[in-house]
């Protein structure tokens, strides 16, 4: 084994069943991050160290950290885990988002240490934390906050959509829409009726879903721009939807 870089600045920290012995060239540092744990008043379960050792031996989960595969975005240079970095050593609080694009399911980015990482999150759980700004003359208290049931699901009316012509409007300029509200729920849309000035225009329709959910314990009404419509000449003055309108209830919200 080849000895120990000289750059390295890390420690082999001791603690229950694990000393300094333990550390060699093959294993050159280890440390146990329980700090934030008693700081909270928490204890250490009696099934497991308080050191770097693991009592349950497969050590898998902290070595792999270090000695893991490639990982997406990860360099030594990254401009904003060195200019924060350079900004902590001048105390100066640093926080950056985690982002919402992975690169893949369950990552996030300026994960660095010295980071203060904001995200939501969907755990229950309950990491408080204080945040002191302004040279000490602020202080935040802040935790995770996350929604306590995921998926919230309430048999509400459907809404049905439909496109059909009268005969005395079976013109190739004109396209007829429908929509019918089934019981408990009142639609209206304005304006009543749309007009294309030309080749490729767009125009905008508001929809006002109205749903008596008191049943259920909740009466909710939402206003929004549900899409627009368009239209060419290419093909028979054929009329094109662009954007379907859509109306689902859930977690709250209309979608």
């Amino acid at each position: 084994m080849p000895r120990i870089p000289d750059q390295w600045r890390g420690a082999c920290e001791i603690g229950t069943m694990f000393n300094t012995s333990n550390c060699n060239r093959k294993l050159i540092g280890a440390r146990s991050f329980s700090k934030a744990l008693k700081h909270a008043c928490l204890t250490i379960g009696s099934n497991d160290y308080d050191s770097p050792r693991d009592v349950f031996g497969h050590g898998s989960d902290t070595s792999s950290t270090a000695a893991g595969s490639h990982v997406i975005g990860a360099e030594y240079f990254d401009p904003i885990s060195l200019g924060a970095f350079a900004a902590i050593e001048k105390g100066i609080f640093v926080a950056c988002s985690a982002a919402n694009r992975g690169p893949d399911a369950y990552t996030t980015t300026n994960g660095a240490p010295w980071i203060t990482t904001v995200g939501a999150g969907t755990l229950d759980r309950d990491y408080a934390a204080l945040v002191t700004l302004g040279e000490g003359t602020i202080t935040f208290k802040g935790k995770s906050v996350y929604p306590e049931n995921l998926y919230i699901y309430i048999r509400s009316p459907s809404l049905l959509w439909s496109w059909g012509q009268r005969k005395d409007e079976l013109q190739p300029t004109v396209t007829r829409a429908k929509v019918w509200a089934p019981s408990g729920m009142k639609l209206s849309i304005t304006p009543s009726s749309l007009i294309f000035e030309g080749k490729y225009s767009k125009a905008e329709f508001l929809m006002h879903v109205d749903i008596d959910l008191r049943g259920y314990g909740m009466h909710n009404s939402y206003i929004g721009n549900y899409g627009h419509l368009s239209w060419h000449h290419e093909v028979n003055w054929s009329h094109v939807v662009r954007s379907p309108v859509v109306s689902a209830y859930a977690i709250g919200k209309f979608k």
